[in-house]
């Protein structure tokens, strides 16, 4: 089967059984093809090429020298580069945060929004919301330790992403106002849901909902 080299663009012929996603006419092009890679000061995520070392005795392979984000220097094999993303400094952060409750909450919401087999797939991702946080560390950094037990993630706006300007810690009273199923109305400007006129009225929900069935505009926020 003819190929073309994707170094040197020249055509050459290779054996159906010997062919891989990357074509390269010969051991010099596919070497170039890796320096080319491999170059000092790419970075990836937090860590940054210093040097490229070409073979080290003691790993057997060819090995990487980067610099974190945090000034720390550590070694990372090619084949590992592109996925390892930071030195221990940061996988030790995300090792530490694992057991707390917002990495719980991060957990929950990333699968909801990915995961098929969520109970609660059809009505996140069904409807087109996504997780456009890289990280959980990006996350932790936007909305900080959760200020009470009882509260959980909730967004801003239901019909958009989970994006840092539109997550917030919430009580469940809050999140129950903010949910699509709510009967808004409108008067003078002022928008409320029953539950919210209620506890302004300081009435019962019965009598609040009389009330703004008859005096009030009844609109559809959602």
């Amino acid at each position: 089967m003819y190929l073309t080299c994707e170094e040197c663009w020249k055509v050459f012929y290779r054996d159906k059984s010997h062919i891989r996603k990357r074509y390269f006419c010969s051991p010099e092009c596919l070497s170039k093809s890796r320096n080319k890679k491999y170059q000092p000061w790419t970075k990836y995520w937090h860590l940054t090429i210093i040097w490229f070392v070409e073979w080290v005795k003691k790993h057997w392979f060819r090995v990487l020298e980067c610099e974190c984000d945090c000034w720390n220097k550590t070694e990372v094999t090619t084949w590992m580069w592109g996925i390892i993303k930071s030195c221990w400094c940061r996988r030790w952060f995300v090792h530490w945060k694992s057991r707390t409750p917002e990495y719980s909450s991060w957990n929950w919401m990333y699968n909801r929004c990915n995961w098929e087999e969520d109970p609660a797939y059809k009505w996140y991702w069904g409807r087109g919301i996504k997780v456009l946080y890289k990280d959980f560390e990006e996350f932790y950094n936007d909305v900080w330790p959760r200020p009470w037990p009882w509260y959980s993630i909730d967004r801003i706006d239901a019909n958009w992403n989970y994006e840092p300007w539109n997550c917030r810690w919430a009580t469940t009273k809050e999140q129950a106002n903010n949910t699509r199923k709510n009967v808004w109305f409108k008067m003078w400007e002022e928008i409320h849901t029953v539950s919210e006129r209620a506890d302004i009225l300081k009435v019962s929900h019965t009598r609040a909902k009389k009330y703004l069935l008859k005096h009030w505009e009844r609109i559809f926020k959602y």
